[in-house]
């Protein structure tokens, strides 16, 4: 079809007081101008976006619905000259109307009842008003006509900007873009942070993820610390069952020193109830006391299949199974870890928090990064390092390794340690390796 403008529909923003809906109103354009293109308008209750891409106002939040129309002056000639060009055949159609403003002669079934009868006579289609093949929309704004197809929905909510901004503690996988979408919808400005433990290769495809999900965004800002050597540091002084919940101590630290650094009130983070053992209502409850500000879990009632149905809509699930877990913490974790015991594992860690804060940098694609996987088709020669069985190892000189964990990506950060101390060690994932080894 060919249109004239977007006509763009909200709701929740027009339950607000006068004053607050005005404001949302103008950020809702101004969104739509950003992540859309065009120059939008305010016409009544109705935003009317002149040019721009029809696809990206699906992605813009406080938009309920939105339709490509046809803006033609509010005599009945035009209305049925306009709904007669929607006409491609149909064998049944109905004419739906309303009047946004009442400022032309004719009440809302009126409008059907002439239009459609026009639409009628010149293509001998059908009135169905209950399930039509073409549904005909007229809305009525300021003397205007707008005259569509089509009602798409858009994701609702509040726009972009309107409830401030939280710093997201942001690692690329299925749960976290989700959250940082959910946090979207309630009118927040996300501020992710990738605390990178892996190196170039996982930055590389928490990016990715990124790609896709600022599309739902005017502006998404995207932070990195870059911080290897804190596994090696919970590897050394935490024992095995406590690691993933010191970890995540941790990042809640970091987190709130990266807040108070950037002027942000506030945390979210993908978390979901009893998903893992680091979310169990006990662990949630430790790892509130290493955060100095209110942390938000927009994911905290949703099951798994929920979360990916939501990762699947928006697009991003693709992109996050490709980005795999931090394996060399993920055995054997307690699932009711005392907070006594928490706090003084992580203070045993002696991180500078502040040293961390300065390291913060704008995330970049990483498309040039030491290649440590291993690519050849014979084991012959190399000793293979199980890290989970051996996760404090040291090479020695004259030796080849490959180093393997679940996903490899820890392999893989501790490979390009080694190599570039000048050792011939390699990564691999579990399933290359059984592959290679002939296991089905």
């Amino acid at each position: 079809m060919d249109y004239d403008v977007i006509l763009v529909r909200h709701s929740e923003i027009a339950l607000k007081s006068r004053p607050v809906r005005i404001r949302f109103e103008g950020l809702l354009m101004k969104n739509l101008e950003r992540q859309a293109g065009g120059k939008a308008k305010k016409e009544a209750a109705r935003i009317i976006l002149y040019g721009g891409d029809v696809d990206a106002v699906g992605r813009v939040f406080g938009v309920k619905s939105y339709s490509p129309a046809l803006r033609v002056p509010a005599t009945l000639e035009d209305m049925r000259r306009a709904a007669l060009s929607l006409y491609h055949g149909e064998k049944t159609f109905a004419v739906r109307t309303q009047r946004v403003t009442k400022d032309v002669p004719w009440t809302s079934p009126e409008i059907n009842r002439l239009v459609g009868g026009y639409v009628k006579d010149e293509t001998g289609a059908t009135v169905d008003l209950k399930n039509p093949e073409l549904a005909i929309g007229i809305e009525i704004i300021n003397g205007w006509a707008y005259v569509f197809r089509d009602v798409l929905p858009g994701p609702g909510g509040l726009p972009v900007g309107a409830a401030g901004r939280v710093l997201h503690l942001f690692s690329g996988g299925i749960d976290s873009p989700v959250a940082a979408w959910r946090m979207g919808k309630r009118g927040v400005q996300p501020v992710l942070l990738f605390v990178n433990v892996a190196g170039p290769a996982q930055e590389a495809l928490v990016y990715n993820v990124y790609e896709v999900l600022r599309r739902w965004f005017p502006a998404l800002p995207f932070y990195v610390i870059d911080a290897p050597e804190i596994m090696d540091t919970i590897i050394s002084k935490v024992p095995e069952g406590y690691r993933q919940i010191v970890y995540k101590a941790f990042l809640y630290r970091l987190a709130s020193a990266v807040a108070e650094d950037l002027g942000i009130p506030a945390i979210s983070t993908g978390e979901a109830l009893s998903q893992v053992s680091s979310q169990t209502l006990e662990s949630l409850a430790v790892l509130h006391n290493f955060a100095d500000r209110p942390v938000f879990r927009p994911l905290i009632s949703f099951d798994k299949d929920e979360i990916v149905a939501i990762a699947r809509r928006i697009g991003t699930l693709s992109a996050s199974e490709s980005v795999p877990e931090v394996c060399v913490l993920a055995k054997h974790s307690i699932t009711r870890p005392s907070l006594k015991k928490v706090q003084q594992y992580v203070d045993s860690l002696g991180v500078d928090y502040e040293g961390l804060v300065s390291r913060l940098r704008d995330a970049q694609p990483q498309n040039d990064y030491p290649d440590v996987w291993f690519h050849g088709q014979s084991l012959k020669g190399f000793e293979i390092v199980d890290l989970r069985e051996n996760p404090g190892f040291i090479p020695e000189a004259g030796k080849k390794y490959i180093l393997v964990c679940p996903q490899g990506t820890t392999a893989a950060r501790m490979a390009l340690k080694f190599r570039e101390q000048g050792y011939d060690v390699y990564a691999l994932d579990e399933r290359t390796l059984r592959r290679l080894r002939g296991s089905k």
